[in-house]
């Protein structure tokens, strides 16, 4: 009886020891995977910061292109209004203003 107490704990012991080295793989492997998406994403969430600083700049010089064109439309319809009361005065010259 002794022997087969022996060769039990035996075996008990290799296969808790394979338990506890199945589980130290699993937990290493999670951990590997778990670091390499970290990872994944920290280069992703870098990359994304930079396109939008990027796009943040270009959306300035946008906005400043935007205000020039509205500027110049300005001084063009200021210059059209000029030219039309121009017009407008010389067509009226010779005519008798209504009473």
């Amino acid at each position: 009886m002794t022997e087969i107490n022996a060769i039990e704990k035996g075996q008990f012991t290799k296969w808790i020891m394979g338990v506890a080295a199945t589980a130290l793989v699993a937990f290493s492997g999670a951990w590997i995977q778990i670091n390499s998406r970290i990872a994944v994403l920290e280069v992703q969430v870098d990359n994304d910061h930079q396109a939008y600083l990027d796009n943040s700049q270009k959306m300035d010089e946008m906005m400043k292109n935007i205000v020039d064109i509205k500027e110049t439309c300005v001084e063009m319809q200021g210059d059209m209004k000029m030219k039309q009361d121009k017009y407008e005065n010389t067509q009226t010259e010779g005519m008798e203003k209504p009473n």
